[in-house]
């Protein structure tokens, strides 16, 4: 590539230094894979995720009403990250800058990509306060009555809904307070770091964020902070008090059973998609880190995040004998005693 040409604009840039990149012939890099592969995980996400709320809508039994709500509040949080990512918004990142292309339903509404990120920040925000719900419920159904957060009110878990769902949104807080006008300098700036990025590098829709810290990212980092200890804490301090549930003769076996079952079920429908989005959070990490640009890598990453509701549905139900049993029954699952058939000996003539 001729490094003495300085082009002032994108379009310069294009028609002068691009022109000494390879042909990008990978078809893993390229946009219309990541299109149709998301299309593709749709048909299959959506429909498992709509079976799980089918599940916990009409076959919840009386004895886990009070945990029915927690399971849906989640579920519906993470099919509509499911759709977001699969057919809404399907973004295509350019990692290792802050670059990002709309491929999903919201581009043809002509839907700006911060109204987007607005979008699915929120969504993140609505996970966060469904988790942290869930087990805050577990929580109080497992601490004595004389325990402080026994005592909280409906007027404090409505103070608490709010800030979770600040501390789950607070990644598009540099969006609203970063001035991020001048698009066309910023992605010639990051062109330095990545000078051969795929073509639709160059759309006037790809969005550019800021790179550097400032103090609203200091802010985001904060309130995430935030929503991990408080979920750290109502995990530890559950597990402390279902341990000592478990010792104490006055309550009955069946209520030690169920309280345990609920306590596994909430904990594997959080550490499942978890463990599923570590590894590509990992990789993108070390592309951060090493400031290397691998579009496909990238892209393979952005698809295994809506993949994680297939494990979520997965351990619902797996964890809860209600749902598992249906599934069993639906399917012709259920183990069936053999029938034994005699067959009479024929007696030669």
């Amino acid at each position: 590539m001729n490094l003495s040409l300085q082009p002032k604009t994108l379009s310069q840039y294009y028609l002068t230094n691009y022109t000494y990149c390879p042909p990008n012939k990978n078809l893993i890099e390229s946009p219309d894979f990541l299109l149709k592969a998301a299309i593709s995980e749709s048909f299959i996400l959506i429909p498992v995720n709509l079976f799980g709320i089918y599940c916990i809508v009409w076959h919840t039994p009386k004895y886990m009403e009070s945990f029915q709500f927690h399971l849906f509040h989640l579920h519906f949080w993470l099919l509509l990250l499911t759709i977001c990512y699969t057919l809404l918004t399907t973004p295509y990142y350019f990692f290792p800058v802050q670059v990002r292309y709309s491929l999903g339903l919201f581009r043809f509404i002509s839907m700006k990509n911060q109204h987007q990120h607005y979008i699915v920040s929120c969504i993140y925000g609505g996970i966060l306060v469904s988790v942290l719900m869930m087990f805050e419920n577990r929580h109080r159904q497992l601490v004595p009555p004389n325990d402080l957060f026994y005592k909280l009110r409906n007027s404090h878990r409505v103070f608490l809904v709010i800030l979770n769902f600040c501390c789950g949104s607070a990644g598009s807080l540099p969006i609203f307070m970063e001035d991020l006008s001048n698009q066309e300098q910023m992605k010639l700036k990051y062109l330095e770091e990545i000078p051969c990025p795929t073509e639709i590098y160059f759309d006037p829709h790809a969005f550019a964020l800021g790179n550097s810290t400032n103090i609203y990212t200091a802010i985001a980092l904060i309130f995430n902070l935030i929503g991990a200890v408080q979920l750290f804490f109502f995990i530890i301090h559950s597990t402390m008090y279902l341990r000592k549930i478990q010792l104490i003769q006055t309550f009955s076996i069946r209520t030690k059973r169920i309280q345990k079952s609920f306590f596994k079920s909430a904990l594997a429908q959080v550490a499942s998609p978890i463990s599923v989005l570590l590894v590509p959070l990992m990789l993108l990490t070390y592309v951060r880190i090493t400031r290397q640009y691998l579009q496909g890598l990238t892209n393979i990453c952005i698809l295994s995040i809506p993949a994680h509701s297939i494990f979520s549905t997965a351990s619902l139900l797996i964890f809860n004998a209600p749902y598992r049993k249906f599934t069993k029954d639906l399917f012709r699952l259920s183990e069936y005693p053999s029938n034994r058939v005699v067959v009479p000996s024929l007696q030669q003539q």
